[in-house]
């Protein structure tokens, strides 16, 4: 049961990781250990003003502080646009073009 719990925690932590932290995807910092993960989401949430302390005093592992994640990803929710950041972040921007395939000009002999 405790298995669960901590699989539970671990992907909170990833998740305000993601929300703290506008990377593309495949970025490097997207891959780095839980541990440094979620002293990054501690600092960043402290130098956001996150009023509890009890998020400091968490351990790094991922293994306890659910509820406690819970109340910050509340708190960031509260606070602003968070959502619609995210999808900003995964969007294709105005402009870029994608390479279409000209089939009838790869299939014409020569």
């Amino acid at each position: 049961m405790s298995g669960q719990r901590g699989d539970w925690t671990s992907a909170l932590w990833q998740l305000l990781f993601r929300v703290l932290s506008p990377l593309p995807a495949g970025n490097a910092l997207a891959s780095l250990a839980l541990e440094v993960q979620a002293r990054l989401v501690k600092s960043a949430l402290c130098s956001q003003g996150y009023p509890r302390l009890a998020l400091a005093q968490l351990p790094e592992d991922g293994s306890q502080g659910s509820r406690e994640l819970l109340l910050a990803l509340s708190w960031l929710l509260a606070r602003g646009p968070v959502p619609e950041q995210m999808l900003a972040q995964a969007r294709v921007p105005l402009g870029d073009e994608m390479t279409v395939c000209q089939c009838e000009a790869l299939a014409s002999p020569g």
